[in-house]
């Protein structure tokens, strides 16, 4: 179901515009001392939507930014190329919800965040360009449904799903990690599902992830969730979802009918 090509484009408001080097998230010539998320000028965004699987254009859908809460228009829609561009008037470090939604395809939630190892790897291409530009994918929910009927699954009216990926520095899937989540109780939540390596289906004899460093959990309630990575040898911080304290640890927005989209960046760890 997945591309390798479009992992990238699963963020929103994450450092895909620049290389990651190490743990820090940030690119090989920037120096991170000298940005900083409390002197930001407002940020320029090029945002393009597309199909997941062919790469089409999504024209005509609704993009809104929900948290955090900004002035004026949080809602936009994409033109004939799919495209958004949108200011942010006042950066500042925090984290985002943003939502897609547009007739066929399934709500998707992307989570991120802002700070200032997210502003120092987007200094140069703002020097550059004058702006950020992004690209995310989305799916029909016919193409959603397939690929979680290749694990068995059934998707029940109301709950949500997590679409979990994790890189490591070169871009490739960590392989070999287990995956947690919990509720805002504490209590374990939904059933973890791997993809297989090819990305063309959920493997139900995995017990962790394969190379492509997919995970997918659906039927689970509205609610702020906590995912927990395993991963021998690795050290996991925030790449595109909430921010976090503490490593191989992050919380996502789940929401009822909707796919939420997050990952984790995984840095060897000597």
């Amino acid at each position: 179901m997945l591309q390798r090509s479009t992992l990238c484009a699963l963020s929103f408001l994450a450092a895909c515009s620049g290389g990651k080097s190490d743990d820090s998230g940030t690119s090989d010539d920037t120096d991170t001392d000298d940005t900083s998320t409390t002197d930001v000028a407002p940020i320029d965004f090029t945002l393009t939507f597309v199909d997941g699987l062919d790469g089409s254009v999504l024209a005509g859908a609704e993009t809104c930014v929900d948290e955090p809460v900004i002035e004026g228009e949080n809602c936009f829609t994409t033109d004939e190329d799919g495209v958004v561009q949108w200011t942010w008037e006042d950066p500042h470090e925090t984290n985002f919800v943003a939502r897609l939604t547009l007739d066929t395809y399934i709500t998707t939630i992307y989570s991120g965040r802002y700070a200032d190892d997210v502003a120092a790897n987007w200094e140069t291409e703002i020097d550059d360009t004058g702006m950020v530009s992004l690209l995310y994918s989305a799916f029909t929910t016919a193409s959603v449904g397939i690929f979680l009927g290749t694990g068995d699954i059934t998707q029940e009216e109301g709950n949500g799903i997590f679409l979990f990926n994790l890189l490591d520095a070169n871009g490739a899937g960590v392989e070999g990690a287990v995956v947690t989540l919990t509720d805002d109780a504490g209590a374990e939540s939904g059933t973890v599902h791997y993809a297989n390596t090819g990305l063309s289906g959920l493997d139900t004899s995995l017990e962790s992830t394969s190379a492509s460093g997919t995970v997918v959990v659906a039927n689970l309630a509205p609610g702020i969730h906590t995912a927990t990575v395993s991963a021998l040898g690795y050290a996991c911080q925030p790449w595109f979802s909430w921010d976090s304290d503490e490593e191989n640890v992050v919380q996502l927005p789940v929401e009822a009918d909707s796919m939420t989209r997050a990952g984790l960046f995984c840095a060897t760890d000597l």
